[in-house]
């Protein structure tokens, strides 16, 4: 299926994907008119992260750590069963997450990864060993937690944020640990969208479900879970976000599929929709508007772009990566 714009709107577009009416994958490679430009951003370097700080409960108390003497361990393992007494109130959906591809690099560690995810703990992920014990200790107290308990929510929330974190710190060390981490994080937040879909934080969870998806390579399951977000809850704050989420999957394979330019363009037209600061996105998504235009051979409207994403992030400091943004747009507004 050829990906169009019909009257100039996304929608048709998301929901063909996001209900499987039609093919995700992209079509023979084309070569665009010029080469595919890629923004090159400087990295400061991440903060070292505190190895001595432990996870603290709600009342500053640790919640667990390590026997004095413990030896580091450079993998956890995250798929033990739960207790079978457990089963029915709280055994985890299944997880299948199909054909893996490739997710746009601002989904995880790429430029444009802050935007996307505002959560500090996963850029500066814990030691290894911290981590396997709060998972370990999160675990047991959710098996001994009551389906009706009020705090089971935030635990729910707390084990699936655990596990991105643990994805996070295996990346390099254990590729398998890491996607057996990321499925336990989307088990845990699918748990809480079957369970507490009336939650008032039930946005959040549909957005970082989506992202989890996303980051695991099961590009079909995050857009489908994009696009709940959209639907459910159109005035979350998290809606520039899912919106610039499909963006930066149809960018990506337009590298490859120059049909997708559209879609990619439009996605991204959504995002900027939604002013800044509130808008966390918007510089960037104005950054990607420019690439856009500059790959479709309209080189006044990309200047216009990285102009606007200049001045956007030049207003709004201290949005995640405005400086990047800046420094990129004006690379861009230089460029022959």
């Amino acid at each position: 299926m050829r990906w169009e714009m019909t009257k100039g709107r996304l929608a048709p577009a998301l929901l063909a994907l996001a209900t499987g009416c039609g093919s995700t994958q992209p079509a023979q490679p084309a070569a665009p008119a010029e080469p595919f430009t890629t923004v090159v951003v400087e990295d400061g370097g991440e903060p070292e992260p505190d190895e001595e700080q432990p996870a603290l409960e709600e009342d500053g108390s640790a919640l667990v750590q390590a026997e004095p003497g413990e030896e580091t361990q450079e993998e956890v393992t995250v798929d033990a069963p739960l207790e079978p007494a457990q089963q029915p109130s709280s055994s985890l959906p299944a997880v299948t997450l199909g054909r893996l591809v490739t997710p746009p690099s601002s989904s995880g560690s790429g430029f444009g990864s802050r935007v996307r995810d505002d959560r500090t703990v996963r850029h500066r992920p814990r030691t290894m060993a911290l981590l396997r014990a709060e998972a370990q200790g999160l675990e047991r107290l959710f098996q001994a937690t009551p389906l009706r308990n009020p705090d089971r929510p935030q635990l729910l929330r707390r084990l699936a944020e655990t596990y991105v974190e643990v994805a996070a710190a295996a990346t390099i060390a254990s590729p398998r640990q890491e996607q057996a981490a990321r499925q336990r994080a989307i088990q845990y937040y699918a748990l809480f969208k079957t369970q507490y879909p009336s939650q008032t934080t039930i946005d959040d969870v549909l957005y970082y479900l989506a992202l989890a998806f996303e980051r695991a390579g099961a590009l079909g399951e995050a857009r489908k879970a994009y696009y709940e977000l959209i639907m459910k809850a159109p005035k979350s704050a998290k809606i520039p976000l899912a919106y610039l989420a499909f963006g930066e999957m149809f960018f990506e394979e337009a590298k490859a599929d120059p049909s997708k330019w559209a879609l990619a363009q439009a996605a991204h037209g959504e995002v900027v929709k939604y002013p800044p600061p509130q808008n966390r996105a918007a510089c960037f998504a104005r950054l990607r508007l420019g690439q856009i235009f500059e790959q479709t051979g309209n080189r006044p409207k990309a200047l216009a772009e990285f102009q606007k994403a200049r001045q956007c992030a030049l207003n709004h400091p201290s949005l995640p990566e405005s400086a990047d943004v800046a420094r990129a747009a004006r690379g861009a507004q230089i460029r022959p």
